[in-house]
């Protein structure tokens, strides 16, 4: 436990991993009902879908190699800005507009991927940081503690979900009222920009940078 509570970046990457999973998992979870409900095109759910993740796998592509030109924190708070972007964008979208919402579906899933493939990527920093700190080198109790918060972010996100659309008045097959559709709406763009921007400033607190990073092993290899 005292490696957990001890280790300022684990506690802050994992809050700001937190706010991401949440987010993200309210777009997933309500981009059915956007097609079916707003849009009243079920057969585009198949089609968004595809682009959102399909540009998850592209954006990963260039990850690597952006993660080497600038710092990995720089990069996430950088493509997590331009995906607030899409957010906005799609809240304020005309739902005959399909061609422009697959677009921002694309943008949002390219952009909002680093928030997640750079957070796991970045435990091995805050495992060596534990090692650094206390002398315990405990690579399991890290990568626990990022599944926790990512089962907790996805559960966290369901109940969410339900309270929101429940307190909205959604009635599941039926036609809508105006304010259930605004709460799919605001679930399948705004709110989860509102998770997204909160995961990019507590990101910003993250406190190990490439230079601290190198000398932190500098320091590690010669304890060990």
């Amino acid at each position: 436990m005292a490696v957990l509570i001890r280790n300022k970046p684990l506690l802050i990457l994992a809050s700001s991993f937190l706010a991401f999973a949440v987010g993200f998992n309210i777009k997933l979870t309500t981009m059915v009902y956007y097609f079916t409900y707003n849009v009243h095109r079920k057969d585009l759910v198949f089609m968004g879908t595809l682009l959102f993740f399909g540009a998850a796998l592209i954006s990963n592509i260039f990850i690597p190699s952006l993660s080497k030109k600038w710092d990995r924190k720089n990069v996430m708070m950088i493509s997590a800005a331009l995906s607030l972007i899409s957010y906005v964008g799609l809240q304020f979208t005309a739902y005959s507009s399909i061609p422009l919402i697959l677009f921002l579906l694309f943008v949002s899933g390219f952009f909002t991927t680093p928030l997640n493939t750079l957070a796991w990527g970045m435990l091995a920093d805050c495992v060596d940081y534990a090692e650094w700190k206390t002398g315990i080198r405990a690579d399991g109790v890290v990568i626990s503690s990022m599944s926790f918060t990512n089962k907790l972010g996805v559960a966290l996100a369901g109940s969410f979900s339900a309270f929101f659309l429940n307190k909205a008045g959604y009635v599941p097959n039926a036609a809508q009222s105006v304010s259930s559709l605004q709460a799919i709406k605001d679930m399948n763009a705004i709110i989860p920009g509102i998770f997204i921007l909160l995961s990019v400033l507590l990101i910003s607190f993250y406190p190990i940078t490439e230079n601290r990073y190198k000398k932190m092993m500098k320091e590690l290899e010669q304890k060990r």
